[in-house]
């Protein structure tokens, strides 16, 4: 085990290492790599896309929610409803829920 690393080796030979410590370092630093992450597929792409793109669009809506048509609210909170896991999502329905002038 000591052939591991001949530095180290030298350390715990010359009495400066213990060979306990010494092991514990192997431990703690001959770790296996963690797996690099796999690049996303074109499918996965395209769906964080198309996520990005609607968090965008609901957070203009938010953003600009007094200014808005009642065709432009109704199609907002349409797309909230369709993806309540985004945040914005329900920040838009807390929104729409307020009184007409906020």
């Amino acid at each position: 085990m000591l052939d591991y690393c001949p530095s180290l080796r030298a350390y715990t030979s010359w009495g400066y290492l213990s060979q306990q410590a010494y092991k514990a370092h192997v431990r703690k630093y001959s770790e296996s790599l963690k797996e690099e992450p796999q690049p996303l597929t074109l499918e996965q792409r395209r769906s964080q896309e198309e996520q990005q793109r609607i968090e965008k669009t609901l957070m203009d809506a938010w953003k600009e929610w007094p200014n808005l048509s009642e065709k432009a609210r109704v199609f907002h909170l349409k797309t909230a409803r369709d993806h309540p896991d985004l945040p914005i999502s329900i920040l838009v329905l807390e929104k729409a829920t307020e009184a007409p002038n906020g």
